[in-house]
């Protein structure tokens, strides 16, 4: 089973003039002259016949409570559905989209963290108004787009203008978990299961060398363990916070995370990126039951959205997960390949060995190295891509 998915994390949209501290380059209403980083993805999307089946957002749609950046993007994210010909839109909130800060003017007197979400139009964060009230309510819905796909968008920024100190981290109770997996019981068996939360599920890997990540979800392991037990399957988790791309795989629990890069933040240390997932479903696979090819591109002020590498800045243009076989069977089967040709274009080369398409960028390099060894080397293009495999004069 194949599933596409866009996915765009952390727009941070602005749009009250008091908010606007130069830390997004994502302006409700731009102007002509100011950088409009939705049109520069529609006109992408349609010059690259870019297709997804669902398209995910996983929270910041603004920032700090603005309801105007807010309703800005919330539209435009509509927008970008029929234009990848998708099936849904699927979001949730972060703790930028709700007013826990108590900046709006009336907050003090009449503090509302989620009131002016509950009277977005379109509904927020669905179109179905019981799954909406349902969100607000539990904390949770567990919708299915397409037959054979679950996917659970969960609130982890429930609790925020609550208790003091819940503004600095996620969480999910113990009796929401308990309701996601009574739900889950009750419901068919899915080939395809995801979760989309905001805040990461554990402390983020590549957060900083110096400190330790503390705004992870509290209890998010616990709720890894009870899905994995409860369906028996690897779960995709697609989330954002951080801004920080990357990709975790564990085997116990069994699931892979792809933290996704911030869609418009000014003056952070990764690249804003935009990824399409291309989600394959191999139950039977001894190697690979779950594994995805993701395709990113970057967003700067004179590319616009284009696919180049800085290995410094985030995901590279081609990478993947889900691979969990060994790298030098890899190198030696592209070795069987190539033969006695000269080169191989890396078309070639996937349909030879598919395996390939499904390494995670550390993989990548450890492919390249297997691949020197056995004489062999990569030839990319100007942009990082994989352009042909050849051997070593």
């Amino acid at each position: 089973m194949e599933l596409r998915i866009a996915v765009l994390s952390d727009l941070h949209a602005i749009g009250h003039s008091e908010n606007d501290s130069g830390t997004s380059y994502l302006r409700a209403n731009p102007s002509p002259s100011e950088p409009n980083l939705f049109e520069d993805l529609q006109d992408t999307i349609k010059k690259n016949g870019i297709k997804a089946d669902l398209v995910i957002c996983p929270g910041d749609i603004c920032d700090r409570g603005d309801q105007i950046g807010f309703t800005f993007a919330w539209k435009n994210l509509h927008d970008l559905v029929p234009i990848f010909e998708a099936k849904e839109l699927i979001a949730t909130c972060g703790n930028h989209d709700l007013d826990s800060r108590y900046a709006s003017t009336s907050a003090h007197e009449d503090p509302d963290p989620k009131g002016a979400l509950l009277q977005a139009n379109p509904p927020f964060p669905f179109g179905d108004h019981d799954d909406t009230d349902r969100f607000w309510s539990r904390n949770f819905v567990i919708r299915q787009p397409l037959p054979g796909v679950n996917v659970i968008i969960l609130n982890t920024s429930a609790y925020h203008g609550g208790a003091n100190g819940e503004l600095e981290h996620g969480r999910v109770s113990s009796r929401t978990i308990k309701s996601i997996v009574d739900k889950l019981a009750n419901m068919a068996p899915a080939e395809i299961n995801i979760l989309v939360c905001h805040h990461h599920l554990q402390p983020h890997l590549a957060w900083s060398s110096s400190s330790i990540d503390t705004e992870y979800v509290k209890k998010g392991v616990d709720l890894l363990v009870a899905l994995t037990e409860q369906t028996r399957k690897t779960w995709l988790v697609i989330h954002g916070h951080r801004h920080i791309p990357q990709i975790v795989v564990s085997t116990s629990p069994s699931y892979t995370a792809l933290g996704a890069a911030s869609f418009s933040r000014i003056g952070d240390q990764f690249s804003n990126q935009f990824h399409l997932i291309k989600l394959i479903s191999e139950p039977a696979s001894p190697h690979m039951p779950l594994g995805g090819e993701i395709m990113t591109w970057n967003w700067s002020r004179a590319k616009k959205w284009a696919q180049y590498h800085d290995p410094t800045r985030g995901l590279p243009p081609i990478c993947g997960f889900g691979y969990s076989g060994g790298i030098q069977y890899l190198s030696e089967q592209a070795k069987k390949a190539l033969g006695a040709k000269p080169f191989l274009d890396w078309d070639e080369l996937i349909l030879a060995v598919p395996e390939v398409k499904f390494l995670p960028p550390e993989k990548i390099e450890s492919f390249r190295n297997e691949l020197r060894i056995n004489g062999m080397n990569v030839l990319m293009t100007d942009d990082g891509i994989p352009k042909q495999i050849g051997k070593t004069t």
